[in-house]
C-alpha cells in the first residue's frame, strides 16, 4: 500500500468535487507487532516515524504546508494470551508514548475489544463492519462532546479466607444470553473470571452480583501471600463453530449494567460494555 499516493488521489477527487479536503488518521492496536513480540521501544520508534510521515503526506496532499493531521490512537484494555498479555502491554505502552509525543495526536484509550489473531481465528466479515461501527461511535462522541471511552475495569479486589470481593468501575450484571464465558480454564472459572494463587489456578465456586461489586467464593484458601494473588477476566477459547459474529468479542459473562446501543448494521444486535480480558494483581486483605 502507498498511503502517500492514496492521500494525494483522495484529495484530488475531493477538490474536483468542489471540496476543501481535510485528512485525519485512526489507528487501532498494533496487532501484528504484538504477535511478533516487537519490543516497546522499537514499536515507539516505528510509530513516530510512520505517523509523522502520514502527517507530512497529508499536508502535501492537502496543499497546506503547516497542517498537522490528527492521529487518533486506541489500544486493547489488556490481554491474557499465553504470556499474561505482556505483548499487548508492551504495544499499549508504546502507543501511549506515541500519543504523548506526536503533535496533534488524540488518545481515545482502550476501546479495542477483540483478541489478537494468534489467540483466536478472527470472526466473519460482518463483525469487522460492526467493530468499525463501534469505533466510529467513540470518535463521534469525542468530536461532539469531548468524551473519552472508559472500559469496564476491575478497580479493587479484597480477599478474606476463601471470600473475595471485586469492585468494578461501573455497576455490573451477569448476562448469559449469548455464548460467552468459555474460559481457557473452564473448569476453574466462573462467568469468565479466574483466580490465581502465586500462578496456580484456584477454582471459583460461586459469584454473587451486588451492583458495583461481585462477591466470590474460592474452592480453597490460597496458600500464597496476598501480594501473590490475582483475579483476572480470562481470554476465551471459543470454538470456531461459534464464530458467527461480534457476539464472541467478550471475555466473560459480565457486562456493565448501563443500557446498550443497537448496531446500525444489524439492529438486532445490542452493543454492551463487557468486562474484557484483564488482570488485577493488587489484591488487598479484606
Amino acid at each position: 500500500m502507498n498511503p502517500n499516493a492514496i492521500l494525494h488521489r483522495l484529495c484530488q477527487i475531493a477538490r474536483e468535487d468542489g471540496y476543501d479536503p481535510e485528512a485525519m488518521f485512526y489507528t487501532a492496536h498494533g496487532e501484528a507487532n504484538a504477535a511478533a513480540n516487537t519490543p516497546e521501544s522499537e514499536y515507539y520508534d516505528l510509530g513516530m516515524e510512520y505517523y509523522g510521515k502520514m502527517q507530512l503526506y497529508a499536508a502535501q496532499a492537502m496543499r497546506k504546508p503547516g497542517y498537522l493531521a490528527p492521529v487518533v490512537f486506541t489500544y486493547p484494555n489488556q490481554s491474557n494470551n499465553g504470556d499474561a498479555g505482556q505483548r499487548d502491554i508492551a504495544i499499549k505502552a508504546a502507543i501511549k508514548r506515541i500519543a504523548e509525543a506526536l503533535p496533534n495526536a488524540i488518545n481515545l484509550g482502550p476501546i479495542y475489544q477483540w483478541p489478537m489473531e494468534s489467540d483466536r481465528v478472527h470472526p466473519l466479515p460482518a463483525s469487522y463492519v460492526m467493530r468499525g461501527e463501534a469505533v466510529g461511535k467513540v470518535l463521534k462522541e469525542y468530536a461532539t462532546f469531548g468524551s473519552i471511552y472508559q472500559p469496564l475495569r476491575i478497580i479493587d479486589v479484597t480477599l478474606n479466607g476463601t471470600e473475595f470481593v471485586a469492585t468494578f468501575s461501573e455497576p455490573v450484571v451477569r448476562d448469559d444470553a449469548v455464548p460467552y464465558g468459555q474460559s481457557l480454564n473452564a473448569a476453574n472459572a466462573e462467568d469468565g473470571m479466574e483466580w490465581f494463587d502465586n500462578g496456580t489456578n484456584i477454582a471459583i465456586s460461586t459469584l454473587v452480583y451486588e451492583g458495583w461489586r461481585v462477591r466470590g467464593t474460592l474452592a480453597s484458601v490460597p496458600t500464597g501471600a496476598v501480594e501473590q494473588q490475582a483475579l483476572r477476566v480470562a481470554s476465551q477459547a471459543t470454538p470456531a463453530t461459534l464464530m458467527n459474529g461480534p457476539e464472541n468479542n467478550a471475555g466473560s459473562l459480565i457486562r456493565a449494567q448501563s443500557p446498550g446501543w443497537p448496531s446500525i448494521f444489524d439492529p438486532s444486535y445490542i452493543n454492551y460494555k463487557w468486562a474484557m480480558p484483564q488482570s488485577y494483581n493488587k489484591v488487598r486483605q479484606g
